[in-house]
């Protein structure tokens, strides 16, 4: 594993010496293995409490040096998510330059608390349907939203070294849901002071694989909320009267799958069709 500030050296060295980088990066980080084993479970505290995750390492596979990585959340680039009043709505990781209409589109379109646009990819047309969401929003529970790119098996973020560099690193979902919750753009909207509805996982295809499931089982004990993730493309586009914007499935359903807080024991139920 090489921590995410030594990467750009280490993939010089030859195997010999990896063993002495190996040991270097142990005293940079000040951190082994058994610390990381150590901490199994963390608990979600607002932004001001962010150090607490100070020990805190991720582990990703980053395509670029074709090696697992490790880092601190904070190398992670995130870009907190506001409402039209103002308020923290979530959290972004751009990957790619169009990521920085994300934050832009949240605070001046973002209707996406009770509606949202189901998308028809072979007619290229869309109809506006109420998000399954809606009625948390109507008392008072509107939802946060994570917006990240991926995939069934992987969600991509942008991760800083110490040297100025920038890597694209995928997480697998339990790494993602670790990481989520040291995030402090997300602890800010999920907060006292935040929102308190469902948190909404805007990535395509996460609740098409392994994704979705594996976030869930870390962050559920810990937000203590109902968590929605899609089976198909899912992003923030705004077209008009919407920012929102999710594929129906063949049939014409909603594709949205909703991960049910406390758990049911039963498999997680399909959002409703518009």
């Amino acid at each position: 594993m090489i921590p995410a500030t030594t990467a750009g050296l280490v993939i010089r060295l030859t195997p010999p010496v990896e063993d002495v980088a190996a040991a270097l990066r142990k005293q940079l980080t000040g951190l082994g293995n058994e610390l990381r084993m150590a901490v199994p479970r963390f608990k979600h505290l607002d932004a001001d409490s962010a150090k607490t995750f100070r020990d805190l390492r991720i582990e990703g596979f980053t395509p670029s040096l074709r090696r697992r990585i490790e880092f601190h959340p904070s190398q992670v680039e995130s870009v907190a998510l506001i409402d039209m009043d103002g308020r923290p709505a979530g959290v972004t990781f751009p990957t790619v330059e169009r990521d920085r209409e994300w934050p832009e589109l949240s605070g001046e379109y973002l209707s996406a608390d009770e509606t949202l646009r189901l998308w028809n990819p072979g007619a290229e047309i869309g109809s506006l349907m109420t998000a399954p969401w809606a009625a948390d929003t109507m008392r008072g529970a509107k939802p946060v939203f994570a917006v990240a790119h991926g995939g069934k098996s992987r969600i991509y973020v942008t991760v800083r070294d110490g040297d100025g560099g920038k890597y694209q690193v995928a997480l697998d979902g339990a790494e993602y849901g670790r990481m989520l919750l040291a995030n402090q753009h997300l602890a800010a909207a999920t907060g006292k002071a935040g929102r308190s509805g469902p948190l909404v996982l805007v990535s395509c295809q996460a609740a098409d694989g392994s994704v979705a499931r594996r976030a869930v089982e870390v962050l559920q004990p810990e937000l203590k909320r109902d968590i929605y993730a899609s089976r198909t493309y899912f992003d923030l586009i705004y077209d008009g009267e919407n920012a929102l914007t999710v594929d129906q499935l063949p049939d014409g359903s909603s594709p949205l799958v909703k991960y049910e807080y406390p758990a049911t024991g039963k498999s997680p139920r399909a959002g409703p069709s518009p």
